[in-house]
């Protein structure tokens, strides 16, 4: 997926609030957080992922399952794994700084297994791995699957449709999943039909300096809307049609904002 440099964590925006609820307001939050997390994991996965391709030449050979995303303190490590059942060890692992890999290579063999932590990312994978779903794209999911921020211990299982050009990026087709305690709890999808945005084949100088999507699920833009903002290298005006607001996704200096504009 093509994206831009960010180089830390999502940063709490103050975007004009009047008449919000106090519900809008936390989604905001929300949408601005998880949108931001979202790139993380899924630029560290596809990163980390390109490194053990040129290490390991036959990944299924070695019997890889898939990967897993922690974010640390200040970077996020991702492990390709094997193993089944309730154990599972890691094979190996890249460390992104928020802009790069800053290391990568296959994990010491004297490793311990997955901790309980480790496998429940795992489980969560295969919760949701049968689903039946809308598909926007001949192209498989990619998945991002990270902490619900809940006193729970749940976590979101993200199925992101892959872009199919550097110039546009699906609106339509995403969906989030709720899992906990290795059950799926609950699901969302962010549009009733697959859209995609941007792609018109126009000289670099005539591109638009920002796109325009009508969204009816939320009273406010999503995740989805922040993260694409990235995929984009352009600003996203959504058009929220349940109150008429209108809102601006952007990235400033490295860091997403949604910026009400009325």
């Amino acid at each position: 997926m093509a994206t831009m440099p960010f180089s830390g964590k999502a940063q709490e925006q103050e975007p004009d609030q009047t008449e919000l609820s106090d519900t809008d307001k936390q989604q905001l939050q929300h949408a601005l957080h998880r949108g931001q997390a979202l790139y993380n994991y899924d630029r560290a996965a596809w990163l980390a992922t390109d490194a053990m391709l040129e290490a390991i030449k036959d990944p299924a050979g070695e019997g890889l399952r898939g990967w897993i995303v922690e974010e640390e303190e200040t970077s996020w490590r991702v492990t390709f794994y094997k193993g089944e059942g309730g154990g599972y060890a890691g094979v190996f692992e890249g460390i992104f700084d928020g802009q790069k890999l800053t290391s990568s290579g296959r994990v010491p063999s004297d490793r311990a297994p997955f901790d309980a932590k480790q496998t429940a990312l795992v489980k969560a994978r295969d919760a949701v791995k049968d689903v039946e779903l809308q598909r926007c794209s001949s192209q498989p999911f990619n998945l991002v699957i990270m902490p619900t921020g809940k006193a729970d211990g749940g976590l979101f299982v993200y199925y992101l449709v892959p872009q199919s050009k550097a110039d546009a990026v699906h609106l339509g087709g995403h969906y989030r999943f709720e899992v906990r305690d290795g059950e799926q709890v609950d699901m969302r999808k962010f549009t009733n039909s697959c859209i995609e945005l941007g792609g018109a084949e126009v000289e670099e100088e005539t591109k638009p300096a920002a796109l325009m999507i009508s969204h009816i699920l939320d009273r406010v833009p999503t995740e989805i809307h922040v993260f694409s903002t990235f995929a984009l290298r352009t600003p996203i005006y959504v058009s929220t049609t349940q109150n008429k607001g209108l809102w601006a996704a952007e990235v400033s200096d490295g860091q997403a904002r949604l910026r009400r504009v009325k």
